[in-house]
């Protein structure tokens, strides 16, 4: 018996464990692009987001995805009001587990779902 307890116990941590870690990727994510919006604001001018399948250019530099994780590749804009150029949502899979980003329009307000 306390052999199924544990083999239902390790068997749940494989299933939820690349789901929490495709959720804090994610956070990863918006919070580079929220600090990318910011320096956009700051430094007066427009700054440029290029995702691809496995990494992430943001303000002259590169985040590499966590291995397994991919991507739809887009590129965006953040202006120097600190507006986004057009409104996205940005898909990424890891190990058959999916979570989105929506970046809204115009504020370029962020969302993980």
């Amino acid at each position: 018996m306390e052999m199924l307890v544990v083999l239902f116990v390790i068997s749940m941590l494989v299933v939820i464990f690349p789901l929490i870690q495709l959720g804090y990727e994610m956070q990863t994510i918006k919070q580079l692009l929220l600090q990318t919006q910011v320096s956009a604001v700051n430094e007066h001018r427009e700054k440029m987001v290029k995702i691809s399948s496995n990494s992430m250019l943001y303000d002259h530099k590169r985040y590499t995805f966590m291995d397994g994780m991919d991507c739809a590749p887009t590129t965006l804009y953040y202006y120097a009001n600190g507006n986004v150029s057009q409104a996205k949502t940005i898909r990424c899979n890891c190990q058959g587990k999916q979570k989105s980003l929506v970046i809204e329009l115009g504020s370029g307000a962020i969302y993980v779902r």
